[in-house]
């Protein structure tokens, strides 16, 4: 009786040991879509780069309407000059098209352009996405002359 007891209590161990693993492995392969959401994880998860945590947040501006899924994102992270470089890198390997274009050039007509001056610009890699409507946009743009990653995503 004494072994029944033992066996069933390795067995009980041994069971919570496991799920307390698979807990484990499980928010660590997750951990960037859970809360809280920040622009660094949110900029990762949109761009596939590598933004590291201490990139400073200039912009983290998200509304989205509820149900519909209708909305806009805008981040934009002043990088510092290490991450920039593996940012860089990291834009080629991923498929970015290279650019000297402004990303005005990119904006559909409505938007706010002022904030990006053909001057600020010098060399960029952009992504763009158009889906169906001309209102709806990803664009993911590396500036750098002034380190920064602009993130901007339309959705109407």
């Amino acid at each position: 009786m004494d072994m029944k007891l033992l066996m069933a209590k390795m067995a009980f161990t041994g069971f919570i040991v496991s799920m307390f693993l698979v807990l484990v492995g499980l928010y660590w392969k997750y951990y960037e879509s859970l809360p809280p959401r920040t622009a660094h994880k949110v900029a990762r998860a949109v761009s596939d780069l590598p933004i590291t945590n201490d990139a400073e947040v200039e912009t983290f501006d998200e509304q989205w309407m509820p149900f519909l899924g209708d909305g806009t994102l805008q981040i934009v992270l002043h990088l510092t000059e290490e991450n920039f470089k593996e940012v860089e890198k990291a834009c080629l390997k991923e498929g970015y098209n290279k650019s000297g274009r402004s990303i005005r050039s990119y904006l559909p007509l409505g938007h706010n352009r002022h904030r990006y001056s053909t001057a600020n610009l010098v060399h960029c890699f952009v992504q763009k996405e158009i889906l169906e409507d001309p209102g709806n946009y990803e664009l993911v743009v590396l500036d750098r002359k002034n380190h920064l990653l602009v993130i901007e995503i339309s959705v109407t």
